[in-house]
């Protein structure tokens, strides 16, 4: 069991901090452990989740066969690890953490499913997409708010 951290890495505009919404899905490229043979395209995982292993060792939110090498693979959200990202402009966190056998996260891609918190204490949940920046405006605080530039990094827990 080796568990990866999500840094992530954001210019923020009069919010607060963002975090994952409950029903984020973390889209991830991967590579095996095995053969080094690293996934096309992003794959993701999620939290809600959860697949039986069909050779009976248990069940994961991701269970992955590499094309290659056809060795079986596992990931775990690990459970209450999602924490909000709050520091503007460097990499912070973990915003969450992935329970990894026989794979290894190489790159993130930021999608749907966050929660902007505003310094005013205003939410944005609704269609909050970070695949390209995302602006919006708090009318609490009569100003807008942004989030700019979304990138993640993995580093081992």
């Amino acid at each position: 069991m080796v568990v990866y951290k999500l840094l992530l890495k954001a210019d923020l505009e009069n919010v607060e901090s963002v975090v994952a919404s409950d029903d984020t899905r973390w889209y991830i490229k991967w590579s095996c452990n095995n053969c080094g043979e690293k996934t096309e395209n992003f794959v993701y995982v999620s939290k809600h989740e959860s697949r039986e292993n069909p050779k009976g060792r248990g069940s994961a939110n991701l269970l992955y066969t590499c094309k290659f090498c056809k060795r079986d693979s596992s990931v775990d959200v690990v459970k209450g690890s999602e924490k909000p990202y709050s520091k503007s402009g460097s990499y912070a966190g973990p915003v969450v953490e992935f329970d990894c056998r026989g794979i290894t996260p190489e790159e993130y891609e930021p999608k749907v499913g966050w929660v902007v918190r505003c310094e005013s204490g205003t939410e944005f949940e609704d269609g909050v997409d970070f695949a390209d920046d995302w602006v919006d405006y708090d009318d609490k605080a009569n100003n807008s708010v942004g989030v700019y530039g979304v990138s993640g990094k993995f580093e081992r827990a």
